[in-house]
């Protein structure tokens, strides 16, 4: 059987990419599928976040069939069609569909709206990603609420099973944005429940799945894969989140005063930005944000000069790691009392196909003696 582990990136919430880890196949594939199709992947390279469309409406008049035959039209999914991009991420609150206690029959009228907003995209020759994507307070009921959980599974299973008979290379179904679970093993029980009934409902089909607390680049680390091989693993990547939550007015406070911060960034363009801010120790955060980002330049300069070269499997990998090591060193040193040390990173081939990082460093918390290994990934760029 062939093993096949999938990451979808989501870089600074716009930039798309795929890495695709392949075991040694021993078999051809059956269904369900024993892997994730290379060419599903090769659709997924550009995406788009179609948005307010199906989820976060705020007008009072709500989710009706004006707002979705006029918000995104047919113009607007071919506009995106000619600036180059192959899919697009529908995000779809679940609770507008819903039926209390009933949640498997899904209103016909809202099903048709939907179907034809895929069907639009898919018309265009874009494939599709169906991003079930509730508010926080949704997600707060699936971390404590067991009832609630199973009510959600058979909702997913209804709704994945009426997308079965859609095209299984274009039309992705993806578990839920942002989680936003404290506790890594309930939502890893969560998730694989919602897998399974995706599943059952949609034997063919790809799953899209993310780690616990708001699908980040970190939390996939602990992830363990699901026990499906037909499954795509995401992450949203915001850092730094100084820079791509400027004036934001959710989130840490003090964004909402953030304006003009370039990327990259100067000494010049930290101070005077830090000027508007009003605490000194948020001021301190913008100025710092500049030596931070020179930091991970550096390092990624210093790592894309692998022996393969830039752009090979191998340096793209080490690039990522080091990233991620150099994030964990950023939000450490954020911090009075924190400390991170990477101690070791080196890249190892394996059959020519795949870059492997073994990345052995620790995060460590003097206060609280915490140790956070990273584990072993491995990847090939498609």
């Amino acid at each position: 059987m062939t093993r096949n582990i999938a990451l979808f990136a989501l870089l600074m919430g716009r930039s798309a990419s795929f890495l695709n880890c392949q075991g040694v196949a021993t078999g051809s594939s059956t269904q369900p599928l024993s892997s994730v199709p290379a060419s599903r992947l090769a659709r997924l390279r550009h995406g788009i976040n179609a948005s307010a469309w199906f989820a976060q409406v705020y007008d009072k008049r709500g989710y009706t069939k004006e707002h979705f035959q006029t918000w995104t039209t047919a113009e607007d999914i071919a506009l995106i069609k000619s600036l180059g991009f192959d899919h697009v991420r529908l995000s779809v609150n679940p609770l507008a569909m819903m039926t209390s206690h009933r949640p498997d029959e899904i209103p016909a009228e809202y099903l048709g709206h939907l179907d034809a907003a895929v069907g639009m995209i898919l018309d265009q020759q874009l494939s599709v990603v169906i991003d079930l994507d509730p508010e926080s307070d949704f997600k707060s009921r699936l971390a404590t609420d067991n009832s609630f959980v199973q009510e959600f599974s058979d909702f997913w299973r209804a709704l994945a099973r009426h997308y079965s008979t859609w095209d299984a290379d274009r039309v992705f179904l993806e578990i839920l944005n942002e989680p936003e679970f404290n506790d890594r093993y309930r939502w890893y029980g969560v998730q694989a429940k919602l897998a399974a009934a995706i599943r059952d409902g949609a034997p063919q089909h790809t799953i899209i799945a993310a780690g616990a607390r708001w699908s980040d680049d970190d939390e996939l680390v602990f992830l363990e894969p699901l026990r499906d091989p037909n499954v795509i693993y995401t992450f949203h990547f915001y850092e730094p989140h100084i820079f791509t939550h400027q004036g934001a007015t959710w989130g840490t406070y003090f964004w909402h005063w953030v304006k003009g911060l370039r990327y990259p960034s100067s000494p010049e363009n930290a101070f005077k930005v830090a000027g508007s801010v009003p605490d000194a120790v948020d001021r301190l955060a913008v100025i710092r944000y500049d030596k931070i980002i020179g930091t991970l330049r550096a390092w990624m300069r210093i790592l894309t000069k692998s022996r393969n070269g830039p752009g090979s499997a191998e340096s793209l990998w080490c690039a990522m790691s080091l990233a991620f090591i150099a994030n964990m060193r950023s939000r450490a040193t954020a911090r009075p009392g924190f400390t991170t040390c990477a101690h070791h990173l080196r890249i190892m081939p394996w059959g020519g196909r795949c870059g492997i990082i073994l990345a052995a460093s620790e995060w460590s918390r003097k206060r609280m003696g915490e140790v956070f290994p990273m584990k072993l990934l491995c990847g090939r760029w498609d």
